[in-house]
């Protein structure tokens, strides 16, 4: 088994410690280690982010320094997915699955770090750290804590 291993892996939990998310914070989210290839990425690869390089620094970085936060993946029927697609339309990737296919079946969505996802992949990893978080909301809620710590990424492009 050839895992991406966050920083936490030896933790074995994301424990929230941030203040950008009150509700969150003392919170703590299993970290499991999921087939990459079992993880469906919400969002297509960000080769540009806000008008800067995106996709290759972070691969970089996680090539030299490893991963530093587990991907969020929340655990849900195809039913909430498709909740989900219907609120952020194009935003999110065309579903992986048919409509009329059963919609209580589950799957592990990726909603914080697809990117990385997309990476793992690429550099040939069968496994990669999840963060298993309990709902769609409480994913996206976090998604910047996780980013706080990697403003180098996420910065506005200066015009």
């Amino acid at each position: 088994m050839n895992i991406l291993k966050s920083r936490l892996h030896s933790q074995g939990c994301l424990y929230i410690t941030s203040d950008l998310e009150p509700a969150y914070k003392g919170k703590t989210y299993p970290i499991e280690q999921l087939r990459v290839d079992g993880v469906w990425a919400s969002v297509p690869k960000a080769i540009i982010h806000n008008g800067i390089d995106f996709y290759e620094p972070v691969k970089k970085s996680i090539m030299e320094n490893g991963m530093d936060w587990p991907i969020m993946v929340v655990n849900c029927t195809r039913a909430e997915l498709k909740g989900q697609k219907a609120k952020w339309g194009n935003k999110i990737n065309d579903l992986p699955f048919w409509m009329a296919e059963d919609l209580n079946v589950k799957m592990n969505v990726v909603w914080g770090g697809s990117n990385r996802l997309w990476i793992a992949r690429e550099l040939g990893y069968s496994h990669i750290d999840c963060a298993m978080m309990p709902s769609f909301e409480a994913a996206h809620a976090l998604q910047k804590t996780m980013r706080e710590t990697h403003q180098q990424f996420y910065a506005e492009k200066d015009t």
